[in-house]
């Protein structure tokens, strides 16, 4: 069985195409889907991680750069709105001084 009968038998399943290609076995479907199954193991082993904390995984990745771009946004905010009001109090003073 080629990867092109695997593709047109999980178009088949997905509704894509209305018809399968000839001769398609029930045990060229299971096929199929099994490697549809590893393929989506394999991302779900990706998202969620290995672990079982899931520290590895890559949401939790994400949510740790989420978490840390509000602390730092959080951090640099004072910051600016200081240094734009500084600019805004000498522009003020230059102008109609």
């Amino acid at each position: 069985m080629t990867e092109d009968v695997v593709d047109h038998i999980v178009k088949f399943l997905e509704r894509e195409e209305d018809v399968l290609p000839p001769r398609v076995t029930n045990g060229m479907i299971l096929i199929a889907l099994r490697e549809v199954r590893d393929d989506v193991k394999k991302t779900s082993e990706v998202l969620k991680g290995q672990r079982p904390d899931g520290q590895d995984g890559l949401i939790h990745r994400v949510e740790m750069n989420e978490k840390f771009r509000g602390i730092l946004l959080w951090l640099f905010s004072p910051i600016m709105l200081a240094f734009l009001g500084g600019l805004g109090a000498y522009i003020f003073k230059e102008v109609f001084h």
